[in-house]
């Protein structure tokens, strides 16, 4: 997929482009503040955090995963700060169509913990997920879930 884009490419197992879809979607801007509070709790020193926020893109990409999940395709909707709250999701039939946008939500005293190691995995019917809370409580939760 290119994210930049929201265009995705379909693949066979041979490697051999079997088709591609998109969304016409607007990409989000990103502010300064936004990219500073990433690093707000964080222990690297001020001066090595300007230097990484000063190279980091300006605006959003589209999405930050795809998997496939009974049957379709989940796309995993990009977020920022307060919209770690929660995690948007397109999906599609696995031809591309497009179906509709879930979120996952986690209530209003948690926020979903960045890392690059993707604190948010679907195995079956549980979701598991790395939440923080407002008082800096970390926890791995277990959600039962159906997906559609």
């Amino acid at each position: 997929g290119m994210n930049n884009a929201y265009h995705i490419t379909i693949i066979d197992p041979n490697g051999k482009a079997a088709g591609s879809f998109s969304l016409d979607r607007k990409q989000e801007v990103v502010t300064r503040e936004q990219k500073q509070a990433l690093f707000k709790s964080s222990r690297i020193p001020l001066k090595a955090v300007e230097g990484i926020v000063k190279n980091l893109p300006s605006q959003m990409c589209h999405f930050e995963g795809i998997e496939v999940h009974n049957g379709k395709l989940y796309v995993f909707v990009a977020g920022l700060g307060q919209q770690r709250k929660n995690r948007a999701v397109d999906i599609f039939s696995l031809d591309g169509k497009y179906m509709y946008r879930g979120v996952f939500d986690f209530g209003e005293d948690n926020t979903l913990l960045f890392s690059p190691f993707g604190n948010f995995r679907i195995v079956k019917d549980h979701l598991y997920v790395v939440l923080e809370n407002e008082e800096g409580d970390v926890s791995v939760v277990k959600y039962k879930i159906v997906l559609p």
